[in-house]
Order: structure tokens, then sequence, then C-alpha cells
């Protein structure tokens, strides 16, 4: 592939420019230990740990014809300085040219939130596929079309990554991709200059701030809100309690009309807000541009009694939500009033937990009725428990009826779903059920115990650990909820990357102590799956939390093979 330069930067803004050269373009890199070659576009990246400016003369020296920097640089004579504001967005929109803009020859979907990306975006694609479109897929999974997969190593990968693979996707015969796109994703300017066709609210909570991540809530949920300024329609969460700070962060909350602003004020349950509060955000991330969406170009997707379990559990005993006066019919959920903040919205109630067996492995999941946007309802079965799932469905649902797929499509992809490393099922016994899952914070631990504690289990076994070099915070937290909601907790190790794994069990023991579940240390995580299976009783449900779709473990940089599946057949081999 060969570009002229002036092609490739001309939609960036550049105020210096070394030379009128325009020498020929034939690959772009942003990394020293990328190969660099003739014919190079080198683009200087300052990241968190070092700064690629510094490696600019070594870049051309090696054959690069042209640098693209934040600010001068020695380079040796012949090779073409270019000077932008933001080296992050200048790679972004040089990338799509360099690339051909792929974003534009396909139906992109983006979603955002702290939890339920994974899973919703493999639901998504499911449902396409059985529609009958071709369907790329770039997620904290890795990138996968055509039947091939590949692993990354973030959610969502740096923006050269991402067009060389929607080219790819293109070239494979895809119409369309999905794709999580995560806070830092957004804050690093990763998915700067894609217009999606439809993006995603899913929820949010309390989650990636520290060192080296954001600095606040407000910060995390301000980056997020970015993508509802570069999307074609947007479909929201409504039962989500930031919902309205989110529409106030995008500064698209004055596009619904009087009485979905009045809906939602309500339903927030708090005084309105100036977005005042949000414009430092605007600055410190120099985001000027306006969203396009009208208020047509917005809708929801909700689930009868909320999309966790704790909240439906208050629902009930407090009696449910309700506005109207007693011996009145009372409104079927909280949600039936907040759908009325958009003009449309899928609806998911009815919901009926399930116990099926499949093979011998019996699966937990649960039954649903789905009101569409559009008009009409469906009856829908998921394989896989959880009420976050039918909220995830939900919001599939919401995507793809929206692009045209029927009922047939999403009946028949929901039926057979399931995505590796989260909720997943190993048959390990007739008596008991055991599942892996992902969950690797406090937030999602407590939204899959609370999942599974709603199938009455015997007892309710969660296994899991932390990962090194995090936040001790992570520990405590994780701690409490798994002694708080399981019957027994089983703290092994997870990755404990350049920490010894007994200092981090010692971390999260402050946090199991401070509730009454019973607990076991096995810092051998091998040695503990072995224990939960061998002690396994009949009704338990054994949970191993942390890993899900991850075939390692890292201890002192090394990454060893850990595939809980492959662990549990050697297991199962010797038993």
């Amino acid at each position: 592939m060969e570009k002229k330069l002036s092609e490739l930067i001309k939609s960036i803004t550049v105020t210096n420019i070394s030379s009128q050269e325009d020498p020929v373009v034939t690959s772009v890199c942003y990394d020293t230990r990328k190969e660099i070659g003739p014919g190079c576009l080198f683009i200087c990246i300052k990241g968190a740990k070092s700064d690629s400016h510094d490696f600019a003369y070594e870049a051309a020296s090696k054959g690069a014809c042209a640098i693209v920097a934040m600010h001068d640089v020695a380079v040796p004579e012949g090779c073409v300085v270019v000077v932008t504001p933001d080296t992050r967005r200048a790679l972004a929109l040089i990338s799509a040219a360099f690339f051909d803009h792929p974003a534009r020859k396909l139906t992109t979907i983006a979603l955002t939130g702290t939890k339920g990306k994974s899973t919703t975006s493999y639901m998504i694609r499911d449902i396409l596929e059985k529609a009958g479109h071709k369907c790329g897929i770039i997620g904290t999974i890795g990138i996968a079309y055509d039947g091939k997969r590949f692993a990354i190593g973030n959610s969502t990968p740096e923006s050269y990554i991402i067009h060389d693979y929607f080219a790819k996707m293109v070239e494979a015969g895809c119409d369309s991709v999905v794709m999580e796109v995560s806070s830092q994703g957004l804050m690093q300017n990763r998915v700067y200059g894609i217009n999606y066709d439809v993006a995603v609210f899913l929820n949010l909570e309390q989650d990636h701030i520290g060192e080296g991540e954001h600095s606040c809530l407000e910060e995390y949920l301000y980056c997020k809100s970015i993508l509802f300024r570069s999307c074609k329609h947007a479909i929201f969460a409504v039962g989500d309690s930031h919902l309205k700070d989110m529409l106030e962060a995008a500064d698209i909350i004055d596009r619904l009309d009087a009485e979905g602003k009045k809906t939602l004020e309500r339903s927030a349950g708090t005084a309105e807000e100036s977005r005042e509060r949000f414009k430092k955000w605007d600055e410190r991330f120099n985001i000027t541009r306006k969203s396009t969406l009208t208020a047509r170009d917005m809708e929801g997707f909700a689930v009868e009694g909320g999309a966790n379990t704790e909240e439906a559990e208050k629902i009930e005993k407090s009696g449910g939500y309700g506005s109207k006066s007693d011996g009145e019919e009372k409104t079927e959920h909280r949600a039936s009033d907040v759908k009325g903040v958009f003009e449309k919205c899928t609806y998911a109630h009815n919901l009926e937990f399930t116990k099926k067996k499949d093979n011998d492995t019996l699966k937990l999941g649960i039954d649903f009725v789905v009101n569409l946007a559009a008009g009409g309802k469906a009856k829908v079965s998921l394989n896989i428990p959880g009420r976050y799932n039918v909220a995830n469905a939900a919001a599939a649902i919401a995507v793809t009826s929206y692009l045209g797929c029927g009922a047939d499509a999403f009946m028949s992809a929901l039926l057979d779903f399931s995505v590796c490393g989260r909720l997943e099922p190993v048959h390990v016994s007739d008596d008991f059920t055991l599942y892996i899952d992902y969950a690797h914070n406090a937030m999602a631990l407590e939204n899959v115990l609370l999942t599974l504690r709603a199938y009455d289990p015997g007892r309710l076994v969660c296994l899991f650990g932390c990962g090194g070099n995090r936040s001790k915070e992570r520990r405590y937290t994780m701690g409490e909820v798994s002694s708080r909601l399981a019957d027994l907790s089983v703290v092994t190790s997870d990755n404990p990357r350049f920490e010894k794994p007994a200092d981090i069990i010692e971390d999260i023991l402050v946090g199991v102590k401070k509730e009454k579940g019973e607990y076991i240390v096995i810092e051998n995580r091998r040695e503990a799956i072995d224990y939960v299976i061998r002690n396994g009783r009949p009704g338990d449900i054994i949970l191993l939390a942390g890993k899900g779709n991850e075939d390692y473990q890292e201890i002192c940089g090394t990454k060893y093979p850990f595939d809980e599946r492959v662990v549990i057949a050697e297991l199962m081999q010797g038993m």
C-alpha cells in the first residue's frame, strides 16, 4: 500500500512542516520496537512511561521518510517533519487514510460501559450473522472475523490496529463490525475520527480510577460520554443511575423533548444540575465537537426490576415500583416510567429463571418477553444466567432491530448463545454446577454472585484471587463481597505479576474478615480448583472468578500457560 504524505496529512491540523517534499509512504509506524525502514511514516507518541519523540532521529536514520511530532525534532537531512498539536489524533486520522477509510465501508457499532461489553458485542455479532450479515468483532476477548481470532493487549487497541483490522474485515467480506470502546480508548483518541453508525451506553459503576487510569468517577464518566459526540444513532440503558449524567456530559440532554427531560429528572431523583461541571473536562481533553444526535436518533433499553439481582430484590421487598394511588394498578417497574425518556425503548419483562439439561450439563438461564422499540413483542430464551445478561440481550436486540434484523434472528441467536469466560458452564459433575467467569473487580463479582444466588444453590462457592501491581482497594472490596455473598470463599492466586501471591492474599483477607463467610486459602490456583471439584456437594454452584477467557498466569513478567478449562480437564482425568 502506498500513499503520498500530503494525502495522509490533509485531515490533520498541521502547525509546521519542514519541507515541501511529498514522499511516498509505504508504511505507518508509531512504535520503535516495530520494523522501521525506507518509506515509513513515523508518528511520535508520548506515553505514560516513554516518549517516542526521543527516538525520532533513530527512526529517520533507519529510513523513515517523514516524522509526525508535537514539536520540532532533529532528524537527518531529507526527512520531512510534520508538527501537529496532538499526535494521537493524527495517528487515528492518518491510519484511517492509509487504509482507505475502511470504517466507511462497514456498519460500525460501538459499546461502552463498565461491564457487559464483551457479552453484548458477541450477542450482536451472533444476531447479525443469523440475519445473514458477516460481522467482525474487536474487544477484550480479541479480534475475530471470518473464522479467525487474534489476541490484543487492550479492549480498544491503538487506532492503527483498529483501521488495519477494519480493512482486513472489509477484504474478508464483512459488512459490519461491533467493538468495545473503553474510556481509556476514548481518552487516548484511539477511535478518534470514527463516526459510528450505532453507539450504546450499557452501564457505569466506579472502576478504573487510580494511578494510570482516571482521576475520579466524573472523569471516567466523561471519557465514556465522548463516544456520543461521534455517532449517528445512540442507545442508552434507561435504568442506569448515571444516565442523566451521561447525557449531560455528552452535551445532548437538551436534545430530549420536554416530557423526556421531565421524566428523566423524576427517575433520577436529583435536582436539575448545570452542565457547567463538565466543561472543565471539555477543556482538559480538548473536546469541541458537537453531537449531531436529535431526539429521534436516541432510544433506550430496560429490564423489568432492573439489571441486577440486588435491585430486583429491593423492588420485590418494597412491593414494587408504582406511581399510582392505592386501588389502581401499579406500573410494571420503575423502567416503565423512565422508558418515557426516549421516544422508543426496548423493554424486557416477565423474567422466568430456568434450569435446563444440555448434554449432561445443567445450564441456568432466563426466559423473558421483550417489547420492541419499533412495536411488537417476542418470547426469548437465554441459556446463560443473570438479570444483567437480560439487559445485555435487550441492548443487543435494540441494536440489531434498529439495523433491520427480525425477531427470528435474535430469538435463534440468543437461544444458542454462550461466550468464552463469561458465566461459562463446565461440566464436572451431575451433582453440582461449575462456572468460569472473568469477574475481576468487586462490582463484577457482586453481580455474578447475586446472579448465581438467585438460583438457590445448596452452597455458593467462590474461588478467586486478585492481580498484582494493581489497587489494594480492589483486593479489600473483592474479599468483602465474596465473604458476604458466598457460603465459602476459596482465596487463591490470579496474576501476581511482580508481587508475592501471599502478600496479595493477605490484602484480600482484610476484606474477607469483615464479613462472616467461611473461607480457605490455597495459594496455588491449580490446587485450589482441584479442591473445589473434589469437595463439591450436591446442589452446589461453584464459581471460578477472575480468569475468564485468559489462558495464562502472569508471574514475574512471564506469562505461563494456564487455561482453566484445560486445568479442569487434566484434573478430571486424574480423578
